[in-house]
């Protein structure tokens, strides 16, 4: 019976194990090569080069070009930026994000050099975009400001598909000529919402609670579920229904 034996060597000419970066940049271009090189750790360690990596990194960067170019129509024109203060829940934590990764990703080009965690705060950063887009009521204001900065903080990574969309968003000079992004001191303060739940049409307790967990569904009836006058008022009861509606109330139907 064969034993498979699996070795990590070091990438040598002589042990013809190298990875030629012209293959790479054939079949993915330069800027996924490019961006999964730095994704994959600090120059200090050690790590297992992965074509499946190679992959990943190809595919967020497809998926961030089709959020960017499919808003473009919409936000070409719009120039005036987003006021938080007219911002529903959902957007207030959008913006919040977008100038939380602003500072994450400035901090480590200023500081300890982590691009792969600047890279990761990139992709939440996009993940968060995406969940918003799908929202009912979108700020187009909110969405040109995210995906300007977007472009912004990743072209370090990926120059030749930040000045594209750069090119296509409607900017006048190169991306590489625009002043770094800088985050909003307001935004890093952490908003609390109040959020009425109600049990049977009538309001039984008032909830406190972070922007971020109100604007979130699950997590707005999972915090309603586990307040302690609530759970009182279910207690003995069987719960039928449970709505929760963003940044507005919970209401829990019982019988």
């Amino acid at each position: 019976r064969a034993e498979l034996q699996v070795q990590v060597l070091a990438m040598s000419k002589s042990k013809k194990n190298v990875v030629p970066p012209d293959e790479l940049i054939e079949e993915y271009g330069a800027d996924t090569e490019r961006l999964y090189t730095l994704f994959m750790g600090p120059p200090e360690r050690d790590i297992e080069w992965s074509e499946e990596g190679v992959r990943g990194a190809w595919r967020f960067l497809s998926r961030l070009w089709t959020l960017i170019t499919e808003q473009l129509p919409r936000i070409r024109d719009v120039r005036e930026p987003p006021d938080p203060a007219e911002l529903d829940p959902a957007g207030e934590a959008l913006w919040k994000k977008l100038h939380a990764t602003i500072k994450k990703v400035t901090e480590e080009f200023e500081g300890r050099l982590g691009m792969n965690t600047a890279i990761a705060a990139l992709m939440e950063l996009t993940n968060a975009f995406a969940d918003y887009l799908e929202g009912d009521a979108v700020d187009l204001r909110l969405v040109r400001e995210v995906v300007r900065n977007l472009i912004l903080l990743i072209s370090p990574f990926t120059p030749f598909l930040a000045e594209e969309l750069w090119s296509r968003l409607g900017e006048g000079k190169s991306v590489l000529e625009t002043p770094w992004p800088r985050y909003d001191e307001r935004a890093l303060a952490a908003g609390v919402v109040e959020i009425p739940v109600q049990i049977n049409g009538k309001v039984r307790a008032r909830l406190r609670l972070p922007s971020s967990v109100a604007a979130d569904k699950q997590a707005l009836q999972d915090a309603a579920l586990a307040n302690p006058v609530v759970q009182a008022r279910l207690a003995g009861k069987e719960i039928k229904r449970v709505i929760a509606v963003p940044g507005k109330l919970v209401s829990i139907v019982v019988g």
